[in-house]
């Protein structure tokens, strides 16, 4: 469980892992006459069955359903994007089925000396891995199937990459399954239950011969960097993308509920910059009026296995369960942060970005949004070092790139990391942020609340979505450690739309009265004009405030209102 786990070393003679895997074996022989009757019984198949059961994606002996990960696979219509862009989506596979870093550690980068070693060591130990299945994009109509369709600027999904295929098999898939002609086919006989991709310039497929599925994740990397130089090079011109949202969500979150957050988050954003459009004339060429006229998001979203569940089958109280996962979600997190999301942002999103726009100052900004664990995530893809080899096997016939413009940004909406993890030495802050920050120029943003109650459960530790954690390093009495790297706001304040102590900037409407000391800490003026540090910490208690439908821990998922969109294009320009 990494340094989480450590501060559980006082609980007994057994780790903490063993004690809940002993609590769920004994539920399980209790019910062992209803789950041996259960297992009699023959499921009838689905489309996808095949490609599941070999890569034991689809339910473990519990009947716990693993498929809640790759829902968009058997939902291509019903659960997407509501916008143009793209969903990676990540699984947790066994190492023996895949071919994993346990089986072939010359995947795994570094040594055991750097500040990735102990998550490395963990996942060249572990039974399972974290393994990319599935890249789907949401694209509109081509002008050919326009002549044809209904709605002529319908959002339709296609597969870019998959290794649950419906076919069944575990090879990386590298022909077009569904290609039809312009117009429909009299049979049916092209038909699956998901299309692939169209590629404009063919596929491209990487030399050699991989190890085994696992290694073939570096397959979908490539195919999804191909899809976004397509993409950016399509309107690199006027009207061209001006933002690159690589966004990954958190704790409990399952695909489908990704999905719809994505749809929420960005739905509101984009609602926020249209009303703007409408309040000002785009041809005044002012730097704010031009953020607005020019905003244009490429988006690409992460989906990753964070919910831990329990046979239904079995008595125990889900949010049980989602408690005592916690540890254990922590650490997956900062895996697909080390692995994955870091393989996406270094041989995928900054190469292509790069291989479009040779002009830095022409490039659209990269925004890297992590909620929750998600946050944690952003944290270790970005500013550890890298779990899986770059420059090994099929990684290495990707060129990468590491190369961030002024602009790019890290955001940590109510993080769930330790605010210690931004520096060299946790202990004294003053020694400076890690290298990859100070050297980078990527600035980091993060926000905190004092009515988020689910980063409280790590009482072990100061965690950046606590209020505490804001407390600590601009108000406590070790806040001058930080200040030289650190910028401090309140939201009430700190906006385009009012920026004056007399007028609040974010029309909120609150369920809960902020408390009047958080909002006597009010910024200088210099602070309301934003010195620009590389660090900035935003207490906003007054916009993450009421709790969201269907979700626990207080306000923790308090972000998919129009009052957080505009407070995320504050963040982000």
């Amino acid at each position: 469980m990494g340094s989480i786990q450590a501060s559980w070393k006082w609980c007994g003679v057994i780790s903490w892992d063993r004690w809940v895997r002993s609590v769920i074996r004994g539920s399980a022989i209790a019910l062992l006459p209803v789950l041996s009757l259960a297992a009699c019984s023959t499921p009838h198949p689905t489309l996808l069955d095949t490609a599941e059961d070999g890569l034991d994606v689809k339910e473990n002996w519990l009947k716990t359903d693993h498929r809640k990960f790759h829902h968009i696979l058997h939902y291509p219509r019903g659960t997407a994007l509501h916008f143009p862009g793209y969903i990676v989506g990540i699984e947790k596979v066994d190492q023996d089925d895949v071919g994993g870093p346990k089986l072939h550690p010359d995947l795994l980068n570094g040594t055991d000396q750097d500040d990735g070693a102990e998550v490395r060591r963990k996942i060249s130990r572990d039974p399972k891995t974290q393994l990319i299945t599935h890249v789907v994009a949401y694209r509109r109509n081509d002008n050919d199937a326009k002549r044809y369709a209904v709605f002529g600027d319908r959002i339709k999904s296609c597969v870019v990459y998959s290794t649950i295929p419906p076919h069944g098999g575990l090879e990386a898939v590298t022909a077009d399954y569904l290609n039809p002609s312009v117009a429909p086919p009299k049979t049916d006989s092209a038909h699956g239950i998901f299309e692939y991709c169209k590629e404009e310039n063919g596929r491209v497929e990487l030399p050699g011969t991989a190890s085994g599925p696992f290694e073939n994740g570096w397959r979908g990397v490539a195919r999804l960097r191909q899809a976004l130089v397509e993409d950016l090079a399509r309107e690199s011109g006027s009207g061209g993308y001006s933002h690159i949202l690589v966004f990954i969500m958190g704790w409990n979150t399952v695909q489908a509920e990704a999905v719809r957050n994505f749809n929420s988050m960005i739905g509101h954003l984009l609602d926020e910059v249209e009303a703007r459009r409408l309040a000002i004339k785009c041809q005044d060429r002012s730097k704010d009026v031009d953020a607005v006229c020019r905003f244009k998001p490429l988006f690409v979203g992460v989906t990753w296995p964070s919910d831990w569940e329990i046979s239904p089958m079995l008595p125990v109280a889900p949010a049980f369960v989602r408690g005592i996962s916690f540890p254990n979600k922590a650490s997956d997190a900062k895996e697909v942060g080390m692995m994955w999301l870091r393989a996406l942002l270094e041989k995928t999103v900054l190469p292509a970005r790069a291989a479009v726009f040779q002009n830095r100052s022409d490039q659209p900004r990269l925004m890297i949004i992590g909620h929750s664990f998600g946050a944690r995530a952003a944290v270790a893809g970005t500013l550890f070092p890298p779990a899986l080899d770059m420059e090994n096997g099929l990684a290495a016939e990707l060129r990468g790139s590491w190369d961030f413009r002024l602009g790019d940004r890290l955001i940590g909406l109510q993080g769930a990391y330790r605010i210690d993890e931004l520096f060299i030495d946790p202990d004294k802050p003053e020694k400076g942020l890690k290298e990859k920050i100070s050297k980078s120029g990527l600035r980091v943003f993060m926000t905190t609340s004092e009515f988020d109650k689910a980063v409280d459960t790590a009482f072990w530790g100061t965690y950046a979505g606590q209020a505490k954690a804001f407390d600590k390093v601009c108000a406590g009495a070790g806040a001058k450690a930080y200040e030289p790297f650190v910028g401090c706001r309140l939201a009430d304040y700190w906006s385009v739309s009012g920026r004056t102590p007399d007028r609040l900037g974010y029309g909120f409407q609150r369920c809960t009265p902020v408390s009047p000391t958080r909002l006597r800490k009010k910024p200088s003026l210099a602070e309301q004009n934003g010195e620009k540090k590389l660090i900035t910490f935003v207490d906003a208690s007054a916009v993450i405030n009421c709790r969201a439908a269907f979700t626990g821990g207080g306000s923790h998922s308090d972000i998919y209102r129009r009052e957080s969109a505009r407070l995320l294009w504050d963040l982000m320009n």
